[in-house]
């Protein structure tokens, strides 16, 4: 039987679904961006990467995204975007 999990467990696994979550939220405004201003994957993961990422919709600072995941969601929604709009 396993003991349960203390606070620093807790804590880790909080930290890793506020980052997950961070990057799914900056995809999404990525995918945005894309479709309004027609910048390519690359720069508008770029602009991300350097400017936004860890940030919400309106500029202020939210817990760091996971970068991985946000590059993961963008280039998988792009490679699967006529499927999605066909939807």
């Amino acid at each position: 039987m396993s003991a349960p999990e203390g606070p620093p467990a807790q804590a880790v696994r909080e930290v890793r679904r506020a980052r997950r979550s961070g990057a799914r939220l900056a995809a999404v405004q990525a995918i945005y961006q894309m479709e309004q201003t027609g910048q390519s994957t690359l720069a508008v993961i770029a602009d991300f990467m350097e400017d936004r990422l860890g940030l919400d919709d309106e500029g202020r600072p939210i817990e760091e995204a996971d970068p991985d995941l946000f590059k993961f969601v963008v280039h998988g929604v792009v490679a699967r975007q006529e499927e999605i709009d066909a939807a």
